[in-house]
């Protein structure tokens, strides 16, 4: 069985361009973090070290404390929360966009589109579109 905060790094990145799922998740894991696939591994035990969640959240924007705890933002920004980790750049102008118009929002609409957002990244028909 899979420590549960490692599920939840595999639940919101597993599918997407950089972190696929199923068996290549764990090397291309490794990869994006110049880990080895063996220290990724081991975090399948023990959940993933301070160090490990650190350089997760500057790759990837997901958010640390979320990974930990599952609670509070999935990412560390809203600025974050719609670019897909190495998107094409027309989808990052896109995402620019509509991140800017995000940023002009009050909070609590922040908050409430980060929660669809969440929702829909650990759904499994949209996480087969990505």
């Amino acid at each position: 069985m899979r420590h549960e905060q490692t599920q939840r790094i595999y639940d919101a990145l597993g599918g997407t361009k950089r972190i696929p799922r199923g068996a290549g998740a764990l090397t291309a894991l490794a990869k994006l973090l110049n880990e080895s696939p063996q220290l990724v591994k081991n975090w399948d035990v023990r959940g993933p070290s301070d160090k490990g969640l650190v350089a997760l959240q500057t790759e990837t924007g997901l958010n640390a404390t979320w990974v930990r705890t599952g609670e509070g933002a999935l990412f560390i920004n809203t600025g974050n929360l719609v670019i897909s980790p190495g998107g094409a750049p027309e989808e990052q102008a896109l995402s620019a966009e509509v991140n800017d118009q995000l940023k002009r929002q009050p909070e609590a609409v922040r908050d409430c589109v980060e929660s669809i957002v969440r929702v829909l990244l650990t759904t499994p028909l949209v996480r087969e579109l990505r």
